[in-house]
């Protein structure tokens, strides 16, 4: 097993541009494909290189049997990315593997005080300053949007090892941005659920339904990864 010092966190752009474009843009050169002074031609190429990083992903990874998953990773998170919704990474042990251990994307969420379980609800806002404090009704929220172990590195890395790592990742990004609640949707399952509730995770809100799968909004109080 890796340790945490030879796990390597790429950003989704970027990793794009290092396994994808770059490369693909010097052959395409060398071989007469790609004309960079003509937009249509370049516009091509592309599209062309969003193709081939969504046969990648759907090559690369498997998400114990998580189609939503899959299909948001190999479709949408790269767009998701250039248009500043979200921020996704790619985790890798190179020294140790050729193979891409895991995925996860952040961003930012609104979420309603009243939706947040009764504890955390009183932590946050007795932490408040002023009579205004106690009137807030809605509070930002860094959102864990995606987060996915890549199965078919099953021996390399534990989902365990994995959370550890977003975590302190969000930790170092408060340390700029501050934040006080950690937000994700898990799919609803008991086994999953458990799996977050071990990081001290807690149930909030209400399902959430699509045609596929339910949800269950899960939020983290960040003062306690302090203690």
């Amino acid at each position: 097993m890796p340790t945490s010092d030879d796990l390597v966190i790429t950003p989704l752009k970027q990793f794009y541009k290092d396994v994808i474009f770059n490369t693909m843009w010097k052959n395409w050169i060398e071989d007469g494909r790609l004309n960079p002074s003509d937009e249509e031609s370049v516009e091509h190429f592309k599209g062309e290189t969003y193709l081939a990083l969504s046969n990648l992903v759907l090559k690369e990874f498997e998400f114990n049997g998580n189609q939503d998953m899959l299909g948001y990773f190999s479709k949408s998170a790269l767009k998701d990315e250039l248009d500043n919704k979200t921020r996704s990474f790619v985790v890798e042990a190179p020294s140790f593997s050729d193979d891409l251990l895991g995925v996860f994307s952040l961003s930012l969420k609104v979420i309603k005080m009243d939706d947040l379980p009764n504890s955390q609800k009183k932590r946050l806002l007795t932490r408040g300053k002023s009579s205004a404090a106690k009137h807030i009704s809605e509070i930002p929220a860094i959102l864990i949007a995606q987060f996915g172990k890549n199965y078919n590195a099953d021996r390399i890395i534990s989902g365990d090892d994995l959370m550890h790592l977003v975590l302190n990742q969000i930790q170092e990004a408060r340390k700029i941005i501050g934040g006080q609640t950690i937000v994700l949707d898990s799919v609803n399952q008991g086994k999953v659920i458990h799996f977050y509730e071990r990081f001290g995770f807690t149930k909030y809100g209400t399902l959430i339904e699509d045609e596929n799968q339910s949800y269950q909004p899960m939020a983290l109080d960040l003062s306690k990864l302090e203690n």
